[in-house]
């Protein structure tokens, strides 16, 4: 499942009491983990602390720039700015479950801030879903929302990916969707936010597994997942350079994206 859910503000002085408790305790079982395991003790020539350090201050910097990143938020006239902004979704599919893919499309369709349009593009797949392809196109349009559904041969995601780009040609912003992925009904709403800032090229939602509570293994691996977007993302986002954005819920402006030589045949 995804979503870019509303998140209130924390008071700063907790976040930061919160972190440094963190680190304390972090810092404190290392030390014993390395006292227990002969690493440290009265014959240690102080290599093993030096090289530790570099670790250690990298993960608290990291901590800092988490616990400092905010939600974005448009004042009046940046909002007036966000509404004007035309918006194209962007869903290659393969292979789904019509199931999921109809859940997808109709989360996109009840969006608190619909799209402008949603282009599909089948890779390839073995069926097509051509009843949901029917059912979209007839329920698209009762929702105002412009939509293309368009099949090619098999050349991976991001090929079709640019592939419905091709068909956003007036879009200010485009959003990647997986076609299993099922948005809260604020999610466009909230990854528009950040583009209030003219400086901003790119934003992302967050992802939450729908099964994270079926096993101790999809619990692990949706804690995995989780904190490494509310951690690693979060701690790059505050200097302006986030890496890697999902492509289950991610936006971007459309201007860059279309360049030429960003667009292969």
């Amino acid at each position: 499942m995804t979503s870019a859910p509303t998140v209130g503000r924390r008071p700063r002085a907790l976040l930061l009491a919160a972190t440094l408790a963190l680190l304390v305790i972090g810092a404190w079982a290392a030390v014993r983990g390395l006292e227990a395991g002969g690493v440290l003790g009265d014959r240690d020539d102080g290599r093993t602390v030096l090289l530790w350090a570099p670790v250690a201050l990298l993960l608290i910097l990291q901590s800092v720039l988490y616990a400092c990143e905010r939600p974005h938020r448009a004042d009046a006239a940046g909002q007036r700015a966000l509404d004007e902004l035309r918006i194209a979704v962007l869903v290659p599919v393969y292979n789904e479950d019509p199931a999921y893919l109809r859940a997808a499309l109709t989360a996109l369709a009840a969006q608190s801030r619909r799209p402008d349009a949603v282009h599909l593009v089948d890779d390839g797949s073995d069926d097509g879903c051509p009843a949901v392809e029917k059912w979209w196109t007839r329920h698209a349009a009762e929702a105002g929302i412009r939509t293309t559904w368009q099949r090619t041969p098999n050349q991976g995601k991001r090929h079709a990916q640019v592939t419905a780009l091709r068909e956003a040609d007036d879009a200010d912003i485009i959003v990647t969707v997986d076609s299993d992925a099922c948005l809260a009904a604020d999610a466009l709403g909230e990854v528009l936010q950040p583009f209030a800032d003219p400086r901003v090229q790119g934003s992302a939602g967050l992802v939450v597994a729908a099964n994270h509570r079926a096993t101790l293994l999809t619990r692990v691996t949706d804690l995995y997942f989780v904190a490494n977007q509310l951690v690693d993302r979060s701690a790059l986002s505050p200097l302006g350079a986030v890496m890697v954005a999902p492509g289950s819920l991610a936006a971007y402006r459309a201007r860059p994206a279309r360049q030429p030589r960003r667009l292969p045949r």
